[in-house]
């Protein structure tokens, strides 16, 4: 069969190629220099690593020009190739003899496929052709033997506005799709920039040898190829820009499924998880935390085997002021695997890690920045390990002792403090001082949670549990900070403040008063960040005492660029007590 009959542009990377391997080069880190040819030779040796030795039976689904059929033939595999276009298939059989080469689509309900279990199904960069992937993998279920494996490769995208101008699949389209099959991922490889390259040699290519493709062709193809080489820019870009990508998966099958939160799971949730961790949450906590949240939710995804729930993992979403602009993070909620399900799989391969995976691919990769949240020792040691958390921060306590307070706060009397304009006021509703202290102090923060109205109504007035109040400090009648407190036992805990620098000693002295005449309370203490400087300074300047939180918490995060680092947070990032979800 001719290249001639060849539908395009399969006929030109013929040509461009001089060979039928339609897939891209791979280029080693230390190889730069290979030719195209070279690469895509690289390319079928990097599958064939992920391949069980011969003779497994394999199925290449969209199999091409048919070239990788016939090499794995070559290898000893017991080979049967699809592709639904007729043409191909006839120039498959007539140029690469040995595989059972068949028309079909890969969803088409046909015999030679349903009657065959095979040991490993080849996608090889057909992924992008089937729109429907929850389809694609029940049936790859189906056809897998016991032990198969998908050995799944193709370009990938980023960014979700590609889908008006390509059918490439989002890596979260993908892997979403394989995990509510009951797929786990054996072995994953990022290789964009090492792809990249066939971008630049297929533009040479076309270049160099647009007049045999006419002569081959026709000269009716010249607007085809003019077509190809704007297509083919505009993918160089996609890749230089980290638009698009291209990943290889090897993917094994299990009876666990993992797939975010869906209606109802709330209650099963809570059954495992109030055990596990010796708890009463409630149904009403659950709610306000992860669906009532008025920035959005439910970010939860969780693993089950058939109705029962194996492992869970969530955050909620939280807006973030850096510099004045506002964006958005998460504080990571409630994690843990059922103890029955904890054996299953090592490592990457866990139910937890499957499950923090599907999260971080549905809601932080290409999203966010980074995540946060407050772990112990023991916790930071596996999150470290296996779920990308790096401990940017120890979390400190700062305590004021009622017998401790210095006569610094006995001579700041209520006069002198009323001369200066200055009255406290004690509220158990959140009015709009809010938003104007806030608008006025984030400035100052850096980089912290908005704590605006609507987040401190959610965070404290709609909490299901704890009842707060707020201590305001006003200049002249105008609110210039304040601060959430709590009473517990014989202590005030400062749950949560914001203050204009200039107020800061006045707001510490005015605290220090609160506490002395707060009936049946000795202590007061809360968290906070020793960012910004002046407000830690201000603490320890008038009595409070630091100290290592009990528990020896620290502040860690999950890194999603390269925007920030660990020491960014560490230097920059404000937080307290009720930037947390235990008080």
């Amino acid at each position: 069969m001719d290249i001639k009959n060849l539908p395009q542009p399969l006929g030109f990377f013929h040509v461009i190629t001089n060979a039928d391997a339609l897939h891209y080069g791979y280029w080693p880190d230390d190889q730069h220099t290979l030719t195209l040819q070279q690469a895509q030779h690289e390319h079928s040796l990097l599958l064939l690593k992920r391949f069980p030795p011969p003779p497994a039976r394999i199925l290449d689904v969209g199999c091409g020009l048919g070239l990788m059929a016939e090499e794995l033939h070559k290898a000893g595999y017991q080979v049967t190739a699809i592709a639904p276009s007729e043409d191909l298939i006839r120039y498959a059989q007539y140029h690469h003899a040995g595989p059972d080469f068949i028309n079909c689509g890969f969803l088409d309900e046909r015999a030679e496929l349903l009657n065959e279990a095979y040991d490993v199904l080849l996608f090889q960069e057909s992924l992008q052709y089937f729109p429907d992937l929850a389809a694609v993998f029940h049936k790859a279920g189906k056809l897998l033997a016991e032990n198969g494996r998908i050995v799944l490769c193709d370009e990938v995208s980023y960014h979700e506005q590609t889908k008006e101008r390509s059918a490439v699949h989002t890596t979260r389209t993908i892997e979403s799709a394989f995990f509510q099959q009951g797929f786990f991922i054996q072995h994953h490889k990022k290789m964009g920039h090492n792809v990249t390259p066939t971008c630049r040699h297929v533009l040479a290519g076309f270049e160099q040898q647009k007049q045999q493709m006419l002569s081959e062709f026709g000269e009716h193809v010249a607007e085809q190829i003019t077509h190809q080489v704007t297509e083919w820019n505009n993918l160089l870009h996609w890749y230089q820009s980290e638009t698009f990508g291209y990943e290889l998966w090897e993917l094994r099958f299990s009876p666990y499924v993992v797939r975010g939160y869906q209606s109802n799971d709330a209650a099963v949730i809570l059954e495992q998880f109030n055990p596990v961790f010796n708890q009463q949450r409630s149904l009403s906590h659950w709610n306000w935390k992860y669906l009532n949240n008025p920035q959005g939710g439910p970010c939860v995804s969780t693993a089950w085997e058939g109705k029962q729930l194996a492992s869970h993992y969530s955050a909620y979403p939280l807006a973030l002021t850096v510099n004045n602009h506002e964006e958005q993070t998460y504080h990571v909620g409630d994690t843990f695997t059922v103890p029955a399900w904890r054996g299953i799989g090592r490592g990457k391969t866990s139910l937890l890690s499957r499950v923090v995976r599907h999260f971080h691919k549905n809601w932080c990769e290409h999203q966010i920045d980074f995540f946060y949240g407050f772990n112990t020792g023991r916790i930071q040691k596996l999150g470290k390990q296996f779920l990308s958390y790096v401990s940017v921060a120890p979390v400190y306590e700062y305590a004021l002792e009622q017998a401790d307070i210095s006569t610094t706060f006995n001579h700041y009397s209520k006069l002198k403090r009323l001369l200066q304009g200055y009255q406290i006021e004690l509220t158990e509703q959140i009015g709009d001082w809010a938003e104007q202290v806030f608008t006025q102090t984030k400035a100052h923060y850096g980089m912290c949670i908005s704590r605006h109205k609507t987040y401190l109504q959610w965070r404290y007035e709609q909490h299901p549990e704890f009842h707060y109040q707020y201590i305001l400090l006003k200049k002249w009648g105008k609110v210039v900070a304040w601060c959430v407190i709590r009473k517990s036992e014989q202590q005030l805990l400062l749950i949560d403040s914001l203050c204009l620098p200039q107020h800061s000693h006045a707001f510490v002295l005015c605290l220090q008063e609160v506490l002395v005449k707060t009936p049946d309370t000795t202590r007061m203490s809360g968290w906070f960040s020793k960012t910004p400087s002046w407000w830690h300074e201000q603490l320890l300047d008038n009595d409070f005492v630091e100290k290592r939180q009990f528990q020896q918490l620290d502040l860690c995060a999950t890194f999603f660029s390269a925007r920030f680092s660990p020491q960014d947070l560490s230097d920059n990032f404000y937080f307290t007590m009720g930037d947390s979800d235990l008080y």
